[in-house]
């Protein structure tokens, strides 16, 4: 009989690895808007999408992270690679910590799914479902 521990623990992590699998559907999108038709990013195409992204997951404010994103689209039209911007990294610098602590305090999400789409790091358990380790006494 599985216990409510056993029976949360499995549902959290669940619930993380579907919201990482969201997450990264959601970035490679992104990162494939900025793609030319082969697929290749550019300096330019790739500083877009990583900026682009970035006031997404971490902005709390939509509205002023669409502001922001339509200066990523004058600079992804006009080939300014934003990551060497002087004034873009100033206004990022002012703007995303602030946002990012304001995402993880507050919204409508709770603590599991929040952290896991917050999370940049890549997912673990990809390619890794068939190789847990089993306890050699395991009841079947």
């Amino acid at each position: 009989m599985v216990t409510n521990l056993e029976n949360e623990m499995r549902i959290g992590a669940m619930i993380r690895r579907l919201s990482g699998e969201v997450r990264d559907a959601m970035k490679d999108q992104i990162y494939e808007l900025y793609s030319d038709k082969k697929g290749n990013l550019s300096k330019c195409g790739e500083s877009c999408a990583r900026w682009h992204w970035l006031l997404l997951v971490y902005s709390s404010d939509l509205k002023k992270a669409r502001k922001f994103i339509g200066f990523i689209q004058i600079a992804y039209e006009k080939n300014i690679n934003l990551d060497v911007n002087k004034k873009w990294m100033l206004f990022m610098r002012m703007y995303l910590p602030e946002e990012a602590v304001k995402q993880i305090k507050g919204g409508a999400f709770t603590q599991v799914p929040k952290l896991s789409i917050i999370n940049q790091t890549p997912l673990a358990h990809k390619n890794k479902r068939n190789q847990r380790e089993q306890a050699i006494f395991r009841m079947y």
